[in-house]
């Protein structure tokens, strides 16, 4: 994923994130071994006397300073291709062209360098587009031939010269099948990585369901519980304060009775609408029947009071008679923040009491527990 950090008032830069700017270095530091791999064999056949030391220090060291400017680049994390933010493109021309240098002043080795040149285009083809894998293949070709000169300037006899031509024909000819194999291998990957996506998708979607109230969409008990305990754990490590407040709609029983149960859903799904909409960074809980808990995080009471009355004022707002013609809905509340080091229960105990004194006043207001031990 990519994300836009802005460079200067005028400007923006594109970046890599944090977990793909990690990617991009692992799938270097593999590619670092298998050159680190390749370096160790040039060594040896140059201690063999098989290979001039100029021959093995020229192929050691654009290997290592190809693959150090990867690694400033990657480390960077700047976006210089949108289509190729990890550079795969430019990594596998980078490994043709140290392919062909091997091919160029190896020529006892050129069948094993073409062995090497296939195995890479398999391997990191998958990674690439189609145009792009196309692309890469003819440059293959075309860079085999121009190395294959190369060798032939440099001293190899006529012999060397027809074998390498050889070898650059059973490579053109195997090269579509590569492309083709790799877009196969592509495809394969591209729908993994969407079956993977998908379950995870639906994975959160269960998840989602697990926590939701299947009626009206708010968290069910079991989920607002874990989220009320958490809270007041955070409050006891010197977080800042939170507020809950039960609420439980006035005469819901009259509504179920004269307009129907279908008619009292609907009441709740509107509820829990309204709430969602004036309450939109609070935590809505459907507790139990007619009656929610509402947890306001980092809300001192002050504030949850005035939120609250907020809410009690947008439900005598809401055009009920379209769902119970002739009734209006409105609700009492108990309003109570925790104490330091007090448990969540004890805590909605002392709402929930201040609910009782809501509705013993008459119902349709908002009562405050007291707020000390005192």
């Amino acid at each position: 994923m990519l994300s836009l950090t802005s460079a200067s008032p005028a400007s923006a830069l594109l970046r890599m994130d944090e977990p793909q700017r990690q990617r991009a270095l692992k799938r270097l530091g593999h590619t670092a071994m298998v050159y680190a791999v390749a370096a160790g064999f040039v060594a040896w056949i140059c201690s063999l006397g098989l290979l001039p030391l100029w021959a093995a220090l020229l192929q050691v060291g654009y290997w290592g300073a190809g693959l150090l400017v990867f690694f400033m680049l990657l480390r960077s994390g700047r976006v210089y291709m949108a289509g190729d933010p990890m550079l795969v493109f430019a990594q596998v021309l980078f490994g043709i062209s140290a392919v062909a240098l091997c091919y160029a002043v190896n020529a006892r080795w050129q069948g094993l360098t073409l062995q090497m040149l296939f195995v890479l285009l398999v391997f990191d083809m998958q990674r690439l587009g189609r145009l792009q894998i196309m692309l890469a293949a003819w440059v293959a070709v075309v860079t085999l031939l121009t190395a294959l000169l190369v060798s032939y300037q440099l001293g190899s006899g006529q012999d060397e010269l027809m074998r390498g031509l050889f070898y650059v024909a059973l490579a053109t000819v195997h090269m579509p099948l590569l492309a083709f194999l790799a877009r196969e291998v592509r495809g394969i990957r591209l729908r993994q990585e969407e079956s993977r996506q998908a379950l995870h998708q639906a994975l959160a979607r269960l998840s989602e369901l697990s926590s939701r109230d299947a009626l009206t969409g708010a968290y069910n008990r079991r989920h607002g519980m874990e989220c009320v305990q958490r809270e007041v754990s955070r409050q006891a490590r010197g977080d800042p304060a939170c507020a809950l407040a039960l609420i439980d709609l006035d005469h819901f029983k009259q509504i179920n009775d004269h307009h129907g149960h279908q008619a009292g859903d609907e009441v709740l799904k509107a509820c829990a609408l309204i709430a969602r909409r004036v309450c939109k960074d609070d935590v809505f809980i459907r507790w139990g029947g007619e009656e929610f808990l509402l947890l306001m995080v980092q809300t001192d009471l002050a504030t949850a009071q005035h939120r609250l009355e907020q809410l009690r004022l947008a439900m005598q707002a809401y055009p009920w008679a379209e769902l119970v013609p002739g009734r209006g809905v409105t609700f009492s509340a108990g309003l109570a923040a925790p104490w330091l080091h007090e448990p969540a229960e004890t805590a909605i105990e002392r709402a929930d009491r201040s609910l009782y004194r809501a509705k013993q006043l008459g119902r349709d207001r908002v009562c405050v527990a007291e707020v000390s031990h005192g």
